[in-house]
């Protein structure tokens, strides 16, 4: 998506777009544009916003395969947060 639009700033707001439509999009459509905001995320560095779309998906897909995944991945990021704290702080 990103690279057919303008750029990363372009396919977020798409993204979004399609996940607050109204009416709402289908269920397809809805995981389509959430994986989408995860990969773009993911892809820009935003760790700060990709943990608020892997806890998302978790929450809506729990019980899938996917959303195993995303836990786990979730549960890494989290992980590397306090190991990066730990390094910062005095000891």
């Amino acid at each position: 998506m990103e690279t057919q639009l303008k750029g990363f700033d372009e396919a977020e707001r798409l993204y979004l777009e399609i996940r607050s439509a109204n009416p709402p999009a289908n269920p397809r459509e809805q995981m389509t544009a959430t994986n989408g905001l995860i990969d773009l995320y993911r892809k820009m560095g935003r760790t700060a916003r990709l943990k608020v779309e892997l806890a998302r998906f978790v929450d809506r897909y729990r019980g899938s395969a996917l959303a195993e995944g995303a836990a786990r991945e979730l549960k890494e990021l989290k992980a590397l947060d306090v190991t990066s704290e730990s390094r910062r702080s005095p000891t």
